[in-house]
């Protein structure tokens, strides 16, 4: 699920919030899920700090594979201005994927 929320202020400027939390868990007498349903987290449509598809409790070093979890929680919070006829964004974010159902 998730849930965004935009918040505006003065001069056009916007707080910008989104949460999103999701769980996945394997039915029909199966211990992993299809590689499909696993969630992930990181990259331009995430965390963007981090490689798309990377970031994972353990996610201390750089992976070169995909870090995939039965469960995730993604928070943002934005602020939202423009600069002379551009528009900039102070970001705040965070966000895990796990493995919940080991």
């Amino acid at each position: 699920s998730e849930f965004r929320y935009y918040l505006p202020i003065k001069n056009k400027d916007i707080i910008a919030s989104r949460i999103a939390v999701g769980v996945a868990n394997p039915t029909g007498g199966s211990t992993a899920l299809p590689y499909e349903k696993y969630f992930f987290s990181g990259g331009s449509y995430s965390n963007r700090g981090w490689l798309p598809r990377r970031l994972s409790p353990s996610a201390d070093t750089l992976y070169k594979f995909e870090q995939p979890g039965e469960m995730q929680i993604e928070a943002n919070l934005e602020y939202r201005f423009k600069i002379s006829g551009f528009s900039g964004k102070k970001r705040k974010k965070s966000g895990k994927t796990f493995l919940a159902f080991n």
